[in-house]
Parts: C-alpha cells; sequence; structure tokens
C-alpha cells in the first residue's frame, strides 16, 4: 500500500508542530544527553518526535516496517530490518541536534 503524498505530509507537519515547533530554542540542558560520545547528542524532543512520527505514518501504511534514528541507535539490530522486503519508513527527526 502506498499512502497518499498529502497525507504523509499532513501527519509529518502534525507531529512537528505538536512535538519540535514548542521546543525550538527553549531546550533545557536536562534535555540534552550524549549517546555515543561528546557530539553525538539526543534530547528529549528528538525522541518524542520519533516515536509520534512511528505511529502517525504506521497509521497511514499499516505493516510498513520504521527504522528511527533514536530506536536503531539503541538497538542496531533494528537496522536488520531493512534488508527484508516490503515497504519502510526511515525516520530521523530534525530538532537542530
Amino acid at each position: 500500500m502506498r499512502p497518499d503524498a498529502f497525507r504523509v505530509a499532513q501527519a509529518i507537519a502534525d507531529v512537528t508542530a505538536a512535538e519540535i515547533a514548542p521546543h525550538f530554542g527553549k531546550l533545557e540542558k536536562e534535555a540534552v544527553r550524549h549517546k555515543s560520545s561528546a557530539t553525538d547528542l539526543v534530547t528529549r524532543v528528538d525522541e518524542a518526535a520519533e516515536a509520534a512520527l512511528k505511529k502517525a505514518l504506521s497509521a497511514l501504511a499499516p505493516g510498513a516496517g520504521f527504522v528511527g534514528e533514536e530506536a536503531a541507535a539503541a538497538d542496531p539490530s533494528i537496522v536488520a530490518a531493512l534488508s527484508g522486503e516490503g515497504a519502510f519508513w526511515i525516520v530521523d527527526p530534525l530538532d537542530g541536534t
């Protein structure tokens, strides 16, 4: 199943408005942590946006795989899903880190 491009764009815009935009320029230090190095940062906003995008995009294409930057960083085996057949969402939410 191929979801309608407008519905995908609307879902991304909705998640951006709800999860990313409210934090622009207002992120507290406590909301930022290091992943693999001092220059590899992740924020609560990254994680929340990825979770919201997974939910929204999965609703538009049930059964499609989902590989997100933060989930893959926590569990690299998730990337192995890309070797399978079928559709996949590959997501790297942008919040400025």
